[in-house]
């Protein structure tokens, strides 16, 4: 189930890089883009974190046990 959970987010940083890649470079409401290009490489660490956080507590956890 962890497996899973792991997954989702890539679905998501992807989503975000699909609609980063769709908005073209020359539109007049470029901040979308340039929004856009400042989130994604942010979501992308905070998703890594998360990741190691998870398995440190399933490291902790199965220590306990």
């Amino acid at each position: 189930m962890r497996s899973n959970d792991a997954e989702a987010p890539r679905g998501i940083i992807t989503e975000l890089r699909a609609a980063l890649d769709a908005v073209p470079a020359d539109e007049p409401r470029n901040y979308l883009r340039q929004s856009l290009q400042l989130l994604v490489p942010l979501v992308e660490q905070m998703h890594h974190r998360l990741q190691a956080l998870d398995a440190r507590l399933e490291a902790l956890e199965s220590g306990n046990h």
